[in-house]
């Protein structure tokens, strides 16, 4: 009983079908790839560049600004991060 149940609801699909989903399926994915790897096509902030920092200021607004500036570069590696805030540090924040 419940087998013609299952056949009136879903109707069965054949190799020729299950092929073409497959296709259909896997353009998708590679669309979705291509979008993803596209390089940064989709930016709409330009971050502000960092400024310099001496000591003298507010250092967790100064890490705040690191953090939204990395975040909004794109930068994952973590040696370009830390590159990118050591090359705003100046005067004694370098001894």
């Amino acid at each position: 009983m419940s087998t013609s149940i299952q056949a009136t609801i879903i109707p069965e699909l054949t190799a020729q079908q299950f092929q073409d989903r497959i296709r259909e399926l896997e353009a998708t994915v590679q669309q979705l790839t291509n979008q993803v790897a596209a390089p940064g096509t989709t930016r709409k902030i330009k971050p502000k560049k960092l400024g310099p920092y001496n000591g003298k200021g507010n250092v967790q607004s100064f890490l705040t600004q690191a953090r939204v500036y990395i975040r909004l570069e794109g930068l994952t590696d973590l040696a370009d991060q830390i590159f990118a805030v050591a090359a705003c540090l100046e005067g004694d924040v370098l001894d």
